[in-house]
């Protein structure tokens, strides 16, 4: 099961911030077991790591019209996931990685929770901001710049050790699976 922007369901926090900012870093601040919150991110122009694209909220355009599908758990127990009709996002107001409506007492109401999208759909329909940024596996421009430092501080390192040390500190700053030894050492040719 893989995690993060290579994962094949997003929450809406996620979608929101591939939208606005449609960089990889930034969708993965909102997943795994400790995500960041996507009002305290917002409320601080000052420290976002890009500038804004696009409105968030030309997601729900794309939901309300059908252009995009997202599932999600009815409030209610013993309820499955299943298709949340366009219809229904007219009435919601996006508050990721949430959606609520306003009731007439003025309490919020979320009757959708779980809300999950389709990584690869929101991808198609806001495309990164360079294709092979977006679509690429890895983060190549990081790992050269791994590979290096690696260089740089071990000089008399031989170019298998320095092929494991690069994969080492990948996984340890990115924390999921390296590229195998065959595609660094492909890529690696190309830096020189």
């Amino acid at each position: 099961m893989q995690f993060g922007f290579e994962a094949k369901y997003w929450n809406l926090a996620m979608a929101a911030a591939w939208v606005k900012f449609r960089k990889r870093e930034i969708v993965e601040k909102f997943d795994g077991s400790s995500p960041e919150s996507w009002a305290a991110y917002n409320m601080y122009p000052t420290m976002w790591d890009a500038k804004p694209v696009e409105a968030f909220l030309t997601l729900q355009s794309a939901l309300v019209s059908g252009k995009l599908k997202a599932s999600g758990l009815r409030s209610a127990p013993g309820e499955s996931m299943e298709t949340i009709p366009s219809l229904e996002w007219e009435t919601l107001t996006l508050d990721p990685p949430a959606a609520y409506r306003r009731l007439p007492n003025n309490v919020k109401e979320e009757p959708w929770i779980n809300i999950r999208l389709e990584g690869s759909d929101v991808q198609k329909m806001w495309r990164g901001r360079t294709e092979t940024d977006a679509r690429t596996r890895f983060n190549w421009p990081v790992i050269k710049e791994i590979h290096k430092k690696i260089i740089q501080n071990n000089p008399d390192m031989g170019k298998n050790e320095i092929i494991a040390e690069v994969q080492l500190e990948f996984q340890n700053l990115l924390h999921k699976e390296p590229p195998s030894r065959t595609s660094l050492q492909t890529k690696i040719k190309t830096w020189r």
